[in-house]
């Protein structure tokens, strides 16, 4: 898990994806 500054869409988008697909890779 990585700490943002400065969050981008593309970013949270990305990892919301990730995490709904993945969430063991938390």
């Amino acid at each position: 898990m990585k700490t943002w500054t400065r969050p981008d869409f593309k970013e949270v988008s990305l990892g919301c994806e990730i995490n709904s697909y993945s969430p063991a890779e938390i």
